[in-house]
């Protein structure tokens, strides 16, 4: 049985671009779900979310990876864990943004 790191690393080599999606911000803007993709050069977009999400030991909501909290970026924060988490190194990977 793969773990996700394993998934995550068979998907993503290091040096990528992890593009995500804000799907959906609280009322008082304190708790995000964010949904992480990863494009391979085929084009096909491979959702991450559910990886990243029991990777790093947080729940799913709204399709993307609910996270709590204020202060950072919250894209920049489950990009960096997923970096260290996968490749022992937080920046692993960069990130933009992916349009609806």
């Amino acid at each position: 049985m793969t773990t996700y790191a394993e998934n995550i690393k068979n998907l993503v080599p290091a040096g990528s671009r992890i593009d995500f999606k804000l799907c959906h911000v609280s009322r008082s803007h304190l708790t995000r779900d964010i949904a992480l993709f990863y494009t391979k050069k085929n084009g096909e977009l491979c959702d991450l979310s559910y990886n990243v999400a029991g990777l790093l030991g947080l729940g799913m909501k709204n399709q993307g990876v609910r996270i709590s909290g204020a202060g950072q970026d919250m894209v920049a924060y489950l990009i960096r864990e997923m970096g260290q988490a996968v490749y022992d190194d937080a920046y692993a990977f960069t990130y933009g943004y992916q349009a609806a």
